[in-house]
């Protein structure tokens, strides 16, 4: 079986931050600044349908980065 390191780390969160949690199938498709675009401008309960719907766009098309794969995303608030 392959040895598996997580990486774990410490980040102070203030009201409002939001954090994602994803599936690789969602940054392998869309870059960093469309996730950070869609997370900062959708209302919370629709940012992580709003993500998906995205990068299933994205492997529909011919760009460069599309990648057919799972897309899983939560979006977090915190207050």
């Amino acid at each position: 079986l392959p040895t598996i390191t997580p990486h774990i780390g410490l980040v102070k969160l203030q009201p409002g931050d939001r954090v994602l949690l994803a599936t690789d199938g969602l940054h392998d498709n869309l870059t960093e600044i469309e996730i950070t675009g869609i997370i900062a401008s959708a209302p919370l309960p629709e940012a992580a349908a709003a993500l998906v719907v995205r990068a299933h766009e994205v492997t529909g098309s011919t760009a460069h980065r599309a990648k057919k794969d799972d897309i899983t995303a939560v979006v977090l608030e915190i207050v």
